[in-house]
């Protein structure tokens, strides 16, 4: 998987792609620590990912945990495989979907 990232203002974005599952879940959540208080809004460009499994999913909620209460989360271009998993598994209701 390629993560390419990128802070402006208040919005950190990872433009990802490739899958995101069990063996690439780490780097990402690794970047993670450089996400600084001031960040409001996280945006992950999906427009290149493929495929997203179950560890995939836990590095969104640790995401969502990191950014806190007063964050965003927001996932552009998902193809429709994943916006199926997004619905299935209720992440729809707290993801801003682009």
């Amino acid at each position: 998987m390629n993560i390419m990232e990128n802070k402006q203002g208040e919005v950190y974005t990872f433009v990802l792609e490739g899958n995101l599952d069990s063996t690439t879940a780490p780097e990402l959540e690794e970047r993670f620590s450089d996400i600084t208080d001031d960040v409001k809004e996280i945006v992950f460009d999906f427009t290149g990912l493929e495929y997203i499994s179950s560890a995939g999913l836990r590095t969104i909620l640790l995401a969502n945990e990191t950014i806190g209460d007063d964050g965003v989360i927001t996932v552009k271009g998902a193809n429709p495989m994943i916006m199926d998993i997004f619905d299935t598994t209720g992440f729809s209701a707290m993801l801003n979907l682009i």
